[in-house]
């Protein structure tokens, strides 16, 4: 939970387990201060046409852990929005996303926010169950 009381579905310390053997790993949630780090928040509401002092902000951290590659940092930037249900009563919508892998494969060595760019795409692909086997020759 938030300070606030407010929730994202996986609480730090919890695992959701999807495709073959993959689990996502929730790290931390937090508010985000909207007067600190404004360049940068600037920048990652500009797709949405906000203003920023309007927006409450969450920022979550994750590790993906899949077959592939374990301990997968990702972060997500969620804007909280009034929710008509009084059991939640804030909607979560990611407005940015950052994917970083560990830079071990000969494509990597640096830090990665795009997973496409990852050495190991095809292979995460599989991971989800949403892609054909990589090492699979007749597929």
């Amino acid at each position: 939970a938030v300070k606030d009381g407010t929730t994202v579905s996986i609480e730090p310390g919890e695992f959701n387990y999807f495709g073959n053997g993959c689990r996502l790993e929730a790290i931390t949630h937090s508010s985000v201060d909207v007067t600190q780090n404004q360049d940068f928040l600037l920048e990652v509401i500009k797709p949405w046409g906000q203003d920023l002092t309007s927006m409450k902000l969450v920022h979550s951290c994750f590790l993906l852990h899949m077959q592939a590659e374990e301990n997968i940092q990702i972060d997500i930037i969620w804007t909280l929005d009034p929710s008509d249900d009084q059991d939640s009563p804030f909607d979560y919508s990611g407005i940015a996303v950052f994917f970083e892998d560990s830079g071990e494969m000969a494509l990597d060595g640096e830090p990665n926010f795009d997973p496409l760019k990852s050495g190991y795409w095809d292979e995460f692909l599989f991971d989800m169950g949403i892609g054909p086997d990589p090492y699979d020759d007749d597929a």
